[in-house]
């Protein structure tokens, strides 16, 4: 199945011995077929992919939207293993009404 990239944002992270390792996150708004895609992933400090790429399918969401969740993921440092929680949050949130917010 063909995919359309149309956003990408990186994240990159410096060595900070004893706290974190060299690395960046890759965060995207894809299309595979007709659904919209977000996906996230880990790479090391030389580039290479570490773990899968996590995808989140999005299911009634305009194109807006989705890149208005994928800067989202991208400024809060959204770690890919969590990627799937956090956007069900975001669209928990975005379908209640205004007054019970």
């Amino acid at each position: 199945m063909k995919e359309t990239e149309w956003c990408v944002f990186v994240r990159e992270y410096s060595a900070l011995p004893g706290l974190q390792r060299a690395g960046a996150v890759r965060y995207a708004l894809a299309q595979q077929g007709t659904q919209l895609c977000l996906t996230a992933q880990r790479f090391d400090a030389a580039g290479r992919a570490e773990g899968g790429a996590a995808c989140c399918p999005l299911t009634g969401v305009e194109r807006p939207a989705a890149e208005r969740l994928l800067r989202y993921l991208y400024e809060n440092s959204v770690e890919p293993a969590a990627m799937r929680d956090v956007v069900a949050d975001c669209l928990d949130a975005a379908l209640q009404p205004a007054g019970s917010r």
